[in-house]
């Protein structure tokens, strides 16, 4: 996958799709009504890309799972700056390169963000980081079974993916990395310090908002099409992909990776019924 992919996925071609989806959110000022019209657009795309997907090459796949997983990125960008032309006030995100607090908290992920995540790491390290990574991947997925937040917060268990403070898939980090936007790292670094998990960081909503919405519309897609909506722990669930070919393509023919990753939610979690109280309200998610 290459970065021209990464960076101008499908929608940004201008087809009706990406049309529709922008046409819904143009003026939003992330609220309850914005997060419903989100999570329904992304699940309805995500249900067309799914159809477009049966029988299609790997390579347009990916690109595929690859625009699911960047649509959040594009629609924030298009978000606040429709709120700057408008001159609405925004609330500044305090991140920068190399602040990697929020890196050592448990990370989880849907299959279609792990697999773009694989085949973007498989595509850019070379052999030998590749191995490293690997080999942090199976401790990481290893300690995760055991340890929680703050645990982990206390022994800085830091994400196998942190590379000298900086994340290796920065590009293509998951949704819940993505949506994690400090508003003031200082918060971060004493939450950090303090190994307090459950420390009040102010956060963008914008971005966060989209983040989580994009979540559950993917989630809701993947459901109307009889596909895992569930999330994983990273390091167990991309340990999983990395290590099976081409695996986009046993997802969509319903293969579960429970079995070899940590779940993200605990037992009887409502991920499935969420998602089937979502397809039920809305036809165009059902199979025709």
């Amino acid at each position: 996958m290459s970065d021209a992919e990464i960076e101008r996925p499908p929608w940004r071609s201008g087809d009706a799709r990406a049309r529709a989806l922008f046409a819904t959110l143009g003026n939003a000022v992330f609220d309850q009504e914005a997060a419903a019209e989100t999570i329904t657009s992304v699940a309805r795309a995500t249900v067309e890309m799914l159809d477009e997907a049966q029988g299609a090459p790997t390579t347009t796949v990916l690109s595929l799972m690859a625009s699911l997983v960047r649509y959040a990125a594009e629609t924030t960008d298009d978000l606040r700056e429709g709120r700057v032309r408008r001159r609405l006030p925004l609330v500044a995100v305090d991140c920068e390169e190399g602040c990697s607090h929020c890196c050592h908290l448990h990370v989880s992920l849907s299959v279609p963000e792990a697999i773009v995540l694989s085949e973007y790491l498989s595509s850019t390290l070379d052999p030998d980081a590749l191995a490293e990574l690997r080999a942090r991947l199976a401790v990481a997925a290893r300690e995760a079974q055991t340890e929680d937040t703050a645990s982990r917060l206390r022994n800085r268990r830091a994400c196998p993916l942190l590379v000298s403070d900086r994340c290796s898939a920065y590009r293509v980090r998951p949704l819940a990395c993505f949506g994690a936007s400090s508003a003031d790292r200082r918060r971060c670094a004493a939450a950090f310090d303090d190994a307090d998990p459950d420390a009040a960081i102010p956060v963008e909503p914008l971005r966060a908002g989209v983040a989580r919405s994009v979540q559950f519309g993917l989630a809701a897609g993947l459901y109307a099409r009889g596909l895992d909506p569930r999330r994983y722990e990273l390091a167990s669930l991309l340990s999983a992909i990395m290590a099976t070919a081409e695996p986009s393509r046993p997802f969509l023919e319903g293969v579960l990776f429970s079995a070899c990753a940590t779940p993200a939610d605990p037992p009887g979690a409502s991920v499935e019924q969420t998602c089937a109280s979502l397809v039920a309200r809305d036809p165009a998610l059902r199979t025709t």
